[in-house]
């Protein structure tokens, strides 16, 4: 093999190394909490009641966060709200920011008279019912439940009703967890992996188990992953052999042991059973090693 040939061999391997933490990992990207909404109900936005959702608060705040004076808006105020919805075409954050800010001033009576009045449209753009479903998630999750689930458009699509059940799970998780029942796939899927993101916040072993219980395996990497933050080790003893989608995990208990102690991700390296995330982690290691001296690469 000529030299050019050896090189090109060489940033392949490289390649394959260093696109394992490029980014978030396939997982990361397909789950509801990377689309357009990225939850953002932790920061206070205005207007309307129930903006700025405490993921904090009890049933009872949650109750007086939503009530509101009992009068559905007209048909001539649905069709005015509606519109500022349906002809949406601008894409990017700055757009983005502006559909999540438009969304906020909607209040917990008008949502899903707004949403009723989109479900029509053929090519409404894909970010605004989930932002039109996580605000009504954070004033009224149970009605916003029932209202989706209702909807053939709706109770598929994993965006809209993983947003519902994660505010949901936040304050009701068994309600969460039975609503699963309620969905089709691949939307019971996603939305399992909402309330397995929720619990994982305050028990990331109770997320792993409930992950597992509903076999569900993007779920369980996410949670692995967030482990492998806080303790490298403990990710590593949770890792199951053969799993794919796995590898990103071991990609970033790599990254956590390499920044500490490089005698200690040796010993690790050395001790994993799986052939497929022993070369990853090597290969990770030269990546790193390359970005520094990329004379070893050829060395």
């Amino acid at each position: 093999m000529n030299r050019s040939a050896l090189k090109s061999a060489g940033l392949v391997l490289l390649g394959v190394a260093a696109g394992c933490a490029i980014g978030r990992p396939p997982w990361w990207r397909n789950s509801a909490v990377g689309t357009v909404y990225g939850r953002v109900q932790d920061a206070a936005v205005p207007g309307g009641s129930g903006a700025g959702y405490d993921s904090g608060q009890t049933d009872s705040d949650h109750g007086a966060r939503t009530r509101e004076p009992d009068r559905k808006p007209s048909r001539e105020r649905v069709e005015m709200l509606a519109a500022k919805f349906r002809d949406r075409t601008e894409v990017g954050g700055a757009a983005r920011m502006r559909l999540i800010l438009d969304a906020a001033q909607l209040s917990v009576k008008e949502i899903g008279p707004v949403m009723e009045a989109l479900l029509p449209v053929e090519d409404l753009n894909w970010e605004i019912m989930p932002s039109l479903a996580v605000r009504w998630g954070m004033l009224d999750p149970k009605a916003a439940l029932d209202f989706a689930a209702s909807q053939v458009k709706l109770r598929s699509n994993g965006d809209v009703m993983a947003s519902i059940v994660q505010e949901l799970a936040k304050v009701d998780l068994p309600a969460a967890k039975a609503a699963l029942n309620r969905l089709e796939r691949p939307a019971s899927s996603d939305a399992g992996q909402a309330i397995v993101r929720t619990v994982m916040q305050g028990d990331a072993r109770a997320a792993l188990a409930y992950a597992r219980e509903l076999r569900n395996d993007a779920a369980e990497t996410e949670v692995l992953s967030f482990m492998a933050e806080k303790d490298p080790l403990a990710a590593t003893a949770e890792l199951t052999l053969g799993k794919e989608d796995q590898k990103w995990v071991v990609v970033e208990i790599a990254d956590a042991l390499l920044g500490k102690d490089r005698m200690a991700f040796e010993e690790w390296a050395n001790g994993l059973k799986d052939p497929n995330y022993k070369a990853v982690a090597r290969f990770r290691a030269l990546a790193k090693e390359v970005m520094i001296d990329p004379k070893k690469l050829f060395g």
